[in-house]
């Protein structure tokens, strides 16, 4: 059950920029954020409301997720975001994940976009093809290594540019 709720909290986070109200509340997400509610999200997971909240507090416990929560939602914040969603190449462009392909395909499916998801259906994406292993060409070096990846975003030596969807090297 819990790897089912945090491919579910993958599913669910935004992918970019996204701004609404719910009732007055101006809520405003950035990509790797989502807001549910237990009702909801228990009933959209098939689970009992209480495992479904021992579950996404134990996610925060292990640093997976930050949850903020109010009276009338969560708001849930997948930490690393990034790390579970990108695929580098050997140009250094990034190509879509599998998570973002599932989003993508159900979406499409069902005409609607990832605030508004009524449900999951897993099975519609079983039989998409597992992604390459993920890579870039920095100073002419094959990298490999997620946390050596990572590391050189986080040193500024790569750049994301969202607009073009691309990993580029700084200049």
């Amino acid at each position: 059950k819990g790897l089912k709720i945090w491919i579910w909290c993958l599913l669910k986070a935004t992918h970019k920029h996204q701004s609404f109200l719910i009732g007055r509340t101006k809520v405003e997400l950035q990509p790797g954020e989502f807001i549910c509610g237990s009702n909801k999200a228990a009933t959209e997971l098939g689970v009992a409301k209480t495992t479904f909240w021992n579950w996404l507090n134990f996610l925060e416990q292990e640093g997976k997720v930050e949850l903020k929560k109010n009276a009338k939602f969560t708001l849930v914040y997948i930490k690393n975001w990034e790390r579970y969603q990108h695929v580098w190449d050997a140009g250094g462009t990034v190509s879509r994940t599998q998570v973002e392909r599932w989003v993508g395909t159900y979406n499409k499916a069902n005409n609607t976009d990832n605030v508004k998801n009524d449900s999951c259906n897993v099975e519609k994406f079983k039989k998409l093809e597992p992604q390459p292993e993920p890579f870039v060409i920095y100073q002419g070096k094959r990298i490999t290594n997620i946390a050596e990846l990572i590391q050189l975003k986080k040193e500024g030596k790569i750049y994301y540019d969202s607009k073009n969807e691309k990993w580029y090297p700084q200049e």
